[in-house]
């Protein structure tokens, strides 16, 4: 459940607790939030460290023993996966969601208006690959649809699949929307013929963290109000 805070609760809270650490808060972020929670940091009276990547090897690294203090998913299958391997504490705080789009150059904006029309080579098609949420989702996505798409090549990570569309190696990808959100040059398009699947991103405490007031403190900074406003400016949708 998100537990939203303003600003006289949130600084109640912070100063009921013990002082800023010295050590860093590190952050595990899937690649999508990375941007958010990087802005997030500004808020915290602790300093922040974020570092990015995908979802899965998040999960890996912090299975594996990695020092840090608090994880992000993309997906609830990957935070499910970390609880099973009992390096979370307490229960996960969904902080905000996300819905797959096309995405597709600002010139080719109305060109391919149903899914349908990527079962033809006219269009060069890139997606992450399956092993990914994103990936998953677009499989789901077209299997919804009845579509059997034509794929020109499937990639490690949703950055290499939008800088494929970005640079004329492709016509469309599929990513979250806050991936797509304010990349430059690239628009999310809208398709008929198709339900889009959607995804909760999820924050929790590591067990191994050495930090754990202030793992916590970071966790009521995403779910307050301010948290809340920034993960919006970034694309974000509300939990509801």
């Amino acid at each position: 459940m998100l537990i939203r805070l303003g600003v006289a609760t949130a600084a109640a809270l912070l100063l009921a607790s013990c002082g800023p650490v010295s050590a860093p808060v590190s952050v595990l972020s899937p690649d999508a939030a990375e941007s958010a929670l990087t802005a997030i940091a500004e808020l915290s009276p602790d300093r922040v460290r974020v570092t990015a990547g995908g979802t899965n090897g998040l999960v890996r690294q912090a299975t594996g023993g990695a020092p840090a203090d608090v994880m992000v998913t993309s997906d609830k299958d990957a935070m499910k996966a970390a609880q099973e391997a009992g390096i979370i504490n307490g229960e996960p705080v969904t902080i905000g969601r996300s819905r797959l789009t096309m995405v597709v150059p600002e010139e080719l904006a109305g060109s391919i208006r149903k899914l349908k029309q990527l079962e033809s080579s006219d269009y060069a098609l890139v997606l992450c690959a399956e092993p990914l949420p994103c990936g998953r989702a677009a499989r789901r996505a077209f299997d919804l649809a009845g579509v059997q798409p034509v794929v020109d090549s499937y990639q490690s990570n949703s950055a290499q699949v939008l800088a494929a569309v970005s640079e004329g190696e492709a016509d469309a990808t599929f990513v979250w929307e806050v991936e797509a959100h304010d990349e430059p040059g690239l628009i999310a398009a809208k398709v008929k013929g198709g339900r889009m699947p959607s995804t909760r991103f999820q924050a929790a405490a590591l067990s191994g963290t050495a930090n754990p007031e202030a793992a916590e403190r970071f966790l009521q900074i995403l779910a307050s109000e301010e948290g809340q406003a920034v993960l919006a400016k970034h694309g974000f949708r509300p939990v509801g």
